[in-house]
């Protein structure tokens, strides 16, 4: 099966696991730190949910999406999208475009994630920023079922079966480096995010708090994702 038509075949079930606006979520995160009056380019846009909040944030958003389906979708809501493999398509923006570029939960889909951030960073302007979510293959539970002797693939989540890499915080930091990206900052989400949906207002608060704390003491064991906000490097004169 080719890589456009998994992820076509997979949008139901990205689009059923997406709620950009739930509290303490990666989403929720990066429409903080992308703040307003930005030029973005959301790479992985899929049906545009992101980009769609980001724009009412009066931001400018344009996307690249594999999925056919997916990215029809999104140029009804984004500024521009480009349908296409980001491996293997040239992108029509020029250098030192973007003002902030997303990489939301992308990067372990990839065969060489170093060339596309390379290619991307590119496109970023000299003061901008990259955001990239990566799952944590050293998340607490996924360490559990090893004890166990159990690692089996899933529809979605950190061990989605469209996952071509496996990242922990260690090794992340590797990836930016080979790119010549810097780590200007690093937050986290908490595995347990969806049960904010069903708690009251103040007890999701009260949940979001404690859960900031913990992740907070023991990140590489408790974050499900690690959000990087990265600069390029600047070359020594």
């Amino acid at each position: 099966m080719a890589c456009s038509e998994l992820y076509s075949s997979k949008k139901d079930i990205y689009s059923k696991n997406i709620n950009v606006l739930r509290r303490g979520g990666t989403h929720y995160k990066i429409i903080d730190l992308v703040g307003t009056g930005q030029r973005i380019l959301d790479v992985g846009c899929s049906a545009g949910h992101l980009g769609k909040e980001l724009k009412k944030k009066g931001n400018t958003v344009f996307g690249v999406e594999i999925s056919k389906h997916s990215a029809e979708q999104a140029k009804q809501v984004l500024d521009g999208v480009v349908v296409g493999d980001v491996e293997e398509i040239d992108l029509p923006y020029a250098d030192d475009y973007f003002d902030v570029i997303i990489c939301a939960d992308v990067l372990e889909h990839l065969f060489d994630p170093v060339k596309v951030l390379i290619k991307l960073k590119k496109m970023l302007k000299r003061d901008g920023k990259l955001i990239a979510v990566i799952p944590n293959i050293a998340y607490w539970q996924i360490r559990l079922n090893l004890l166990f002797g159990r690692f089996e693939y899933k529809e979605s989540g950190i061990l989605d079966e469209g996952h071509i890499r496996l990242y922990t915080y260690q090794t992340s930091r590797k990836l930016f480096s080979k790119a010549g990206l810097d780590i200007v900052k690093v937050d986290s989400t908490i595995g347990m995010n969806r049960l904010i949906d069903f708690l009251p207002s103040v007890l999701g608060g009260i949940f979001i708090l404690a859960s900031n704390v913990l992740l907070k003491l023991f990140p590489r064991l408790l974050a499900c994702n690690f959000i990087f906000v990265l600069q390029k490097i600047e070359k020594q004169q």
